[in-house]
């Protein structure tokens, strides 16, 4: 049950800078977007780090 939260962990964030990424695109294709392109590649980028973040710990837990 314990790795179950610990992948959902893992895979949140991924989704979350996915849906950044898929929006600044959309911006930089001239569609509307609902918010602000630089806040989009911010979350991308936070989204990403904190996914690489919570890999690690899960690989360094699991060795």
């Amino acid at each position: 049950m314990k790795k179950i939260f610990k992948v959902i962990f893992i895979i949140l964030p991924l989704i979350l800078a996915s849906t950044g990424v898929i929006e600044f695109i959309h911006y930089l294709r001239g569609g509307g977007v609902t918010r602000n392109p630089y806040m989009s590649v911010l979350s991308v980028v936070v989204f990403y780090a904190l996914a690489i973040r919570n890999i690690l710990a899960f690989n360094k837990e699991n060795e």
